[in-house]
């Protein structure tokens, strides 16, 4: 499967002042490219970092993320689950 994928500041470039910089990201996003981080921030209401962090976790196929900030046991894309490793320390 070819896919694009589209960093997010592309997408802020559909509303920049520079007239070439604007229609060049507008052209990109008509073809529908995968805005993974986007994707995420939506499905799954987190933040745009812990969403950068999720979409390469799960780019490199990963299906555990260790992260103390995310939601604990939640399971992203039926693929990545995340993992608090403190939850239970005293």
């Amino acid at each position: 499967m070819n896919a694009d994928f589209v960093d997010t500041n592309i997408v802020i470039y559909c509303v920049s002042d520079d007239e070439a910089k604007r229609s060049k990201a507008q052209a990109l996003l008509a073809r529908r490219p995968t805005l993974s981080a986007l994707n995420i921030v939506k499905r799954y209401h987190c933040s745009i970092y812990d969403s950068l962090i999720i979409a390469a976790a799960l780019s490199a196929n990963c299906t555990t993320l260790y992260s103390e900030d995310m939601q604990h046991r939640q399971i992203i894309e039926n693929q990545l689950t995340i993992i608090n490793p403190f939850i239970g320390q005293s």
